[in-house]
């Protein structure tokens, strides 16, 4: 009969062992925490984890450190043999379990639980002939929980390259967004320039078609300038440094529009009051700016007119900007939020300025939708939280 005094023990010891996993993302910290536990309450000499796929084979983990063996054809089979077992076994310490191991055993015996798509973890002690059953079974539990607290840590270090690689990515599109901007804004100040002075030297004899010609150059260079300039706001705008200070949206709003050349008998105006949020007023400018530009180049109404307003709800804050202008169909209700579409012939138009609206909300998380009607115009709803 065992001890109720051990039973007690054996008990508190799985509970230690057990609020010794997870405690770190990191694969070896995670390993470090329950594995030298194990080690010194079992009284154990060494323990390794070998990970394995169809390319390779090698110790991702091991106390005290040690270096990979290079392991033959037939001792990879043995390892295989052992892991398809899929049970948690102990093993003397046989020649071939020497050949697998990656430091050198002096007698004993290792038990070996199956980690399931991590590999195989073993335990070692000189001292014992085997492990009992009693041993495994008692561990069983907590290598499992220990097998899915691995897996998670591989997940998040996938995650965690995932993103510095984005990251690295998205860093190297904006610097050459930035240099590709410079690149072309050369050549195409240098050919605005000539075709200016060529128009000019030669006005006497240049006819109405070559004028006609002369002014497409200039729309399409002026169209290229302003989607460079387009190219580099989108990619600027989740890159600057985010200075946050309460931001009175009235203000803001009506210096916006003051910015903007309002086409003639046009009214843009605030139809309520705005709040005041805490965010980066740079953004949010560019926010009402390219919402209120767009509802005013897509208007054919011969009096355009624009209105802002919002209301609260739970979390912040609803806002609107809405038109009397043409409408939008709501087969293109998706499209003109990608990057480069329009849904106007204009040869102006770049197709940038709703996409810069959409990365906006959506850095601040959060939404962007509209509402629209032929010919009766549309409301561009966007929501942003109390601090933006």
């Amino acid at each position: 009969m065992v001890p109720i005094n051990k039973n007690i023990i054996d008990i508190l010891q799985l509970y230690e062992f057990s609020m010794a996993i997870g405690k770190s993302f990191n694969y070896k910290e995670n390993c470090d925490s329950l594995l030298k536990l194990i080690m010194s309450r079992k009284d154990l000499e060494a323990c390794w984890i070998y990970s394995y796929s169809e390319e390779h084979c090698r110790v991702s983990y091991s106390i005290p450190t040690t270096r990979t063996p290079k392991l033959l054809e037939c001792d990879k089979v043995i390892l295989k043999d052992i892991h398809y077992q899929n049970k948690h076994i102990s093993h003397p310490i046989t020649q071939d379990i020497q050949l697998i191991a990656p430091l050198k055993l002096k007698g004993g015996s290792v038990a070996i639980f199956n980690l399931k798509d991590q590999g195989l973890l073993f335990l070692y002690s000189s001292r014992k002939q085997e492990f009992s059953q009693i041993e495994l079974n008692q561990l069983s539990p907590i290598i499992d929980k220990f097998t899915l607290s691995l897996q998670g840590a591989l997940i998040f270090s996938k995650r965690e390259e995932l993103l510095v690689s984005l990251e690295k990515q998205n860093q190297e599109l904006s610097d050459y967004a930035h240099i590709v901007s410079h690149d072309l804004k050369s050549p195409i100040r240098n050919i605005e320039a000539l075709t200016s002075w060529i128009k000019e030297d030669y006005k006497s004899v240049i006819d109405s078609s070559g004028i006609e010609t002369f002014n497409l150059i200039g729309d399409n260079l002026e169209k290229m300038d302003n989607l460079i300039d387009g190219i580099l706001r989108y990619s600027t705008i989740d890159k600057t440094v985010d200075e946050k200070h309460p931001i009175n949206l009235n203000d803001l709003v009506a210096k916006t529009i003051e910015t903007i050349v309002l086409p003639e008998h046009s009214v843009v105006k605030i139809i309520c009051d705005l709040p005041v949020i805490n965010g980066d007023a740079f953004r949010l400018q560019q926010l009402f700016q390219n919402l209120i530009e767009n509802a005013l180049k897509y208007n054919d109404k011969p009096a355009p007119l624009v209105e802002i307003g919002s209301r609260e709800i739970e979390d912040g804050f609803e806002f609107f900007v809405r038109d009397n202008g043409k409408g939008i169909d709501k087969t293109h209700y998706d499209k003109i939020f990608q990057v480069f579409q329009s849904l106007d012939e204009d040869q102006k138009s770049t197709g940038i300025g709703l996409s810069v609206v959409k990365k906006i909300v959506s850095y601040y998380a959060g939404d962007i939708w509209l509402e629209s009607k032929l010919n009766e115009g549309t409301t561009f709803y966007f929501t942003l939280k109390n601090d933006a």
